[in-house]
């Protein structure tokens, strides 16, 4: 199978109408303007108060229901920018999968990739998830998130968030391995803010998700599966699984056709789909797509 083929196409996470994102612009920084443009961060709001429920949008599973819920807030073109109450509030993982989304739908192979980011927290391993596209002669790490008042008020702008740096940004099969070796600890990898949300059930989780990402399957945080429990504790044999899912991750463009087949053989760990609502929006996309 072709690494490039299989990333041009969409997953089921990243399936949109066609036609969504067809006045978009060819350029990554454009694109990540405009996703800017419609999103925001709940950590972001920049003294925006909003009822609870809008902040809900973060448990969006599709790029479809965020392309929804931005047009039911403001119905004006996707490539307009919004006043801050009129765009939607979503995470890390919609940012990554919307700018994944757009590029695919132009023909660009791109993916989500969930780790850790070393730019918002100083001696933390934050959660965190990118985009990575192939721009014909290498990947590119993005980060859509990341915009001028963020960078500024974190003393981040000289650094290049449409083609970010190898050392600020670590895959979860990394940081799974630097903590396999004894080198890191789990205290300071998850999510700063909440203290039980770190530990090594986080690294072995973002690990997870970057896995099921890689082969197009996009999680959301409350999509788990046992190996996923932060109570479990993997056994002598799962934890040989868990070493292989690393390595796979972290060396995918050299062993891709590996990683797929390995795929196909450990199915057993993939997370069962459980509301049938998300059958059903993929079911109609899929059915607009060949009319």
């Amino acid at each position: 199978m072709n690494q490039l083929n299989f990333y041009k196409t969409h997953g089921n996470r990243t399936l949109v109408d066609s036609k969504t994102f067809n006045n978009f612009p060819q350029d990554v920084k454009s694109l990540t303007e405009i996703i800017r443009g419609v999103g925001m961060h709940p950590c972001h709001l920049n003294g925006l108060i909003l009822p609870s429920e809008r902040i809900n949008d973060r448990y969006l599973k599709t790029v479809q229901e965020v392309v929804k819920k931005i047009k039911i807030l403001d119905d004006s073109d996707l490539i307009k920018n919004r006043n801050d109450e009129n765009k939607i509030v979503i995470i890390c993982r919609h940012f990554a999968m919307l700018l994944t989304s757009i590029l695919r739908e132009q023909g660009v192979p791109a993916r989500c990739r969930c780790g850790f980011a070393t730019y918002f927290s100083n001696g933390w391993f934050e959660d965190h998830w990118i985009c990575e596209y192939w721009n014909g002669v290498r990947w590119i790490r993005v980060d859509p998130q990341m915009d001028k008042l963020i960078t500024a008020k974190k003393q981040l702008n000289n650094i290049d968030f449409n083609d970010m740096p190898s050392d600020i940004f670590f895959i979860g099969g990394v940081l799974w391995k630097l903590y396999r070796e004894g080198i890191i600890s789990g205290e300071f990898c998850g999510f700063s803010h909440e203290e039980s949300e770190r530990g090594e059930w986080y690294i072995r989780d973002n690990m997870l998700r970057d896995y099921f990402s890689l082969n197009k399957i996009e999680y959301s945080y409350q999509e788990t599966n046992y190996l996923m429990d932060r109570n479990y504790i993997p056994n002598k044999e799962e934890l040989i699984l868990l070493d292989k899912i690393a390595d796979l991750t972290i060396n995918i463009n050299d062993n891709f056709n590996e990683f797929i087949q390995f795929c196909k053989n450990n199915k057993e760990i993939n997370i069962k789909e459980k509301e049938l609502v998300l059958d059903k929006v993929i079911n109609e996309l899929k059915h607009n797509r060949r009319r």
